[in-house]
């Protein structure tokens, strides 16, 4: 799915943004063009925000993924230690 990028004014702002929702996790991720930082700038509304950055969309998608995933793998450890624990 593809988004329109658009700068902290509510401006539209370079390529598109790329918002992909995955099996795994089914989080929102979002990439996004930075008039502001010169580059794509990834984040997961509800999860992490601004987390990677650069100049090839689809590395920092990518990096972006991982992450997430790893963001969503340590928020279930956490879960499932404090649940032992309790």
């Amino acid at each position: 799915m593809i988004r329109s990028s658009v700068d902290r004014h509510g401006q539209a702002a370079g390529p598109p943004a790329r918002v992909s929702k995955t099996k795994v996790s089914d989080s929102v991720k979002i990439v996004e063009w930075s008039d502001e930082d010169r580059c794509f700038i990834g984040h997961c509304p509800g999860i992490i925000g601004p987390c990677c950055h650069g100049d090839d969309e689809a590395e920092v998608h990518r990096q972006l993924c991982q992450i997430v995933a790893e963001w969503m793998d340590i928020a279930s450890r956490e879960t499932e230690r404090s649940s032992v624990v309790k």
